[in-house]
């Protein structure tokens, strides 16, 4: 699955319930200053123990969301997105999503979420959630906008991928045999229709063919000076190199004064010799034939055309080394505190591995393919407007506490 976190909207299943959210909303929605801790109790000082009567002192459990959905009628038009009427019903599911992720950290750690609490310059927790939920809504619509504007359709193979997905999770909620009748009622319990159920699974898969038809499974459609352009713009660079080692990679202790030496010898012929190649492609190859040789790297099997990285990923020196060349010149020996380096700078490629921590490197081309597809959508995102209608008037969070 293509690296769509920003956007991509997600169908977690937890426990005997459904929890449904989009990943990617405007502003952090838990934020840590906004939960704090219950203040001490009257009379309690630092390192006491409470008394025993004060353990039965109001506790958080969550706000009281039929309190909430009783403010307004399933179907009153409480909004607009883009000119489309938004119901009470469709917004507040949202609004739970958004909420109930607040609640489910304060209970599990025993806070209180102030909901007064500024979340952002200009707004409270309480009003976050709101908007944040209007932000959900249309981020639906926008994605729906985006795709119909890029002749994008999901095919029938996508469409039978969505039914074989709501079988699955049928199934894995409610166990073989379970009806459309109990699954739509488990749906319910989250205050979610079936509809928003199988909208939400059709714009994760619009989000995923329409990166397929725009950009081609693996970035095989862009434009090889888009990607390489991309790579400059955000810092990366790229070179080949041969490293011989002066430790011992099995224990990480340096080796022996002599050994060292040995290989810093070792390392300056290698230098010596490609330095002395005048012809870029001749020196590239014989680069390759040394390499294979003698580089004690062991990341020159996954990267065996070299390394494409950032700024802070190498060592100071050899990224300074790489930075100081034309593409296909070769340094000088370059100690690190692994060994010596030769290193050959190369030419951004849209085709090249990006290096990556986690060992799973990217190509280029669809590394830059998933940024401009999720900065695509994000921008269309912002350009969809949500109005509340007139007479809606957002709600203090705060006054809906249960408490105990």
């Amino acid at each position: 699955m293509k690296k769509f976190f920003a956007l991509l909207l997600v169908l977690c299943l937890a426990f005997a319930g459904i929890i449904t959210y989009v990943s990617y909303t405007p502003m952090p929605i838990a934020d840590e200053v906004a939960l704090e801790s219950a203040p001490a109790y009257e009379g309690e000082t630092a390192g006491e123990e409470p008394a025993a009567e004060e353990a039965a002192a109001p506790s958080y459990r969550g706000l009281d969301y039929e309190a909430i959905l009783a403010l307004h009628n399933d179907e009153e038009i409480i909004g607009s997105v883009n000119g489309r009427d938004v119901t009470w019903r469709e917004y507040f599911y949202w609004f739970f999503m958004q909420a109930n992720q607040i609640d489910n950290m304060a209970i599990t750690y025993g806070i209180d979420p102030d909901w007064s609490e500024m979340a952002t310059e200009d707004m409270n927790l309480s009003q976050m959630v709101l908007e944040n939920a209007a932000y959900m809504v249309r981020q639906l619509d926008a994605i729906e906008l985006y795709s119909k504007e890029n002749g994008v359709e999901l095919t029938e193979e996508d469409i039978e991928t969505v039914a074989q997905q709501i079988e699955s999770e049928k199934t894995q909620i409610l166990g073989e045999g379970a009806t459309d009748e109990e699954f739509n009622a488990k749906l319910e319990e989250l205050h979610m229709s079936r509809e928003m159920y199988e909208k939400v699974l059709n714009t994760n898969a619009l989000i995923e063919r329409g990166f397929t038809e725009l950009y081609g499974e693996n970035g095989e459609k862009v434009d090889e000076a888009d990607v390489v352009a991309y790579l400059a713009d955000q810092g990366y660079m790229s070179a080949h190199h041969i490293l011989i080692m002066s430790i011992d990679p099995a224990t990480g202790m340096k080796l022996d004064e002599a050994a060292i030496e040995e290989s810093r010898a070792q390392a300056e012929a290698l230098a010596e010799e490609l330095q002395a190649i005048e012809n870029d492609e001749e020196r590239l190859v014989r680069f390759n034939e040394l390499k294979a040789e003698f580089c004690d790297d062991t990341g020159k099997a996954a990267y065996p055309d070299g390394y494409t990285y950032t700024a802070g990923t190498m060592y100071p020196e050899f990224e300074a080394a790489c930075l100081a060349q034309e593409a296909y010149q070769v340094s000088d020996v370059v100690e690190t505190g692994v060994g010596f380096h030769i290193i050959m700078t190369l030419p951004l490629d849209a085709d090249a591995l990006v290096f990556s921590a986690s060992g799973n490197p990217s190509v280029a081309r669809s590394l830059y393919a998933e940024a401009d597809y999720n900065q695509a959508l994000a921008d269309k995102i912002d350009s969809v407007t949500f109005e509340y209608a007139e007479d809606f008037e957002q709600f203090y969070l705060g006054d809906f506490e249960n408490v105990k």
